[in-house]
């Protein structure tokens, strides 16, 4: 069987510029591309040469969940697989995440 890699997902959220800077520092990812995106959106791609996030930020934050490209926390998880999770979790935790 052929061996198939996640390219990106695209995912709303109220703000790219500071969801895109979290994960900078917690998975040390790099910006990719950042400009205008559907519907006078905005989008920021954050990941690594292979993969990627796409942080849409619609220019109308009330849409509904009718509306996927409008709707923020419509996905509920990204898995990332990580070599040291004792690091990533420090950094996490230095960025304002609480784990259980």
């Amino acid at each position: 069987m052929e061996h198939i890699n996640l390219k990106h997902a695209n995912i709303s959220v109220s703000d790219p510029e500071k969801t895109a800077a979290w994960m900078q520092a917690v998975f040390g990812w790099r910006i990719r591309w950042q400009g205008p995106a559907l519907e006078s959106g905005f989008t920021r791609h954050i990941g690594t040469e292979a993969q990627y996030l796409a942080l849409y930020c619609p220019a109308d934050l009330q849409k509904t969940p009718s509306d996927p490209h409008g709707f923020l926390g419509g996905l509920n998880h990204i898995g990332v697989c990580m070599r040291n999770l004792v690091v990533c979790e420090a950094r996490a935790k230095k960025g304002g995440v609480h784990t259980p």
